[in-house]
């Protein structure tokens, strides 16, 4: 795991993202000061199920894979695969009870845009038209991801 991104390029990656989408420049300079992206190799896992979350994540550059493991057997059920720069890997870090509950591994090198949760939750908070319009786009992100997953994951299995 290696630092690398410039705050141009967290900002880039802020601006793509459905999660941060209709946020003024200013509300997205602001987040991007705070966050920081992290180069992870090909075959990281990024997230792990059950462990602690202290982050919101998203792709910056790569292929990531989301995983879950069903209780019933050892074996990971592929999810969601992220290849878009923007899309969100990783909310359980803002989200409670702070748990993470897939796991993500890169099939590829990646970048990845890491927002510390307590912290971007400080900024939800004290901008009340950032908070509800983050906390209604990741809801419709995380809608969608159930959607897809209904859809074509489980008839699967």
């Amino acid at each position: 795991m290696t630092f690398v991104m410039e705050r141009s390029t967290v900002l880039n990656v802020l601006q793509q993202s459905a999660v941060f989408a209709g946020l003024s420049d200013m509300q997205l300079a602001n987040i991007a000061a705070v966050a920081q992206e992290v180069h992870f190799a090909e075959g990281t896992t990024v997230i792990e199920a059950g462990t602690q979350a202290y982050t919101l994540t998203l792709l910056a550059a790569g292929h990531v894979q989301i995983y879950a493991q069903r209780d019933t057997c050892p074996d990971c059920i592929g999810l969601v695969a992220l290849r878009e720069p923007g899309q969100l890997i990783g909310w359980s870090g803002l989200i409670g009870p702070k748990t993470n509950t897939a796991t993500a591994v890169c099939k590829s090198a990646c970048d990845v845009v890491v927002i510390d949760g307590a912290v971007l939750d400080r900024l939800l908070t004290q901008d009340c038209a950032l908070g509800y319009t983050v906390m209604r786009q990741m809801a419709e992100t995380i809608s969608g991801r159930l959607r897809y997953i209904q859809q074509f994951v489980l008839p699967a299995i």
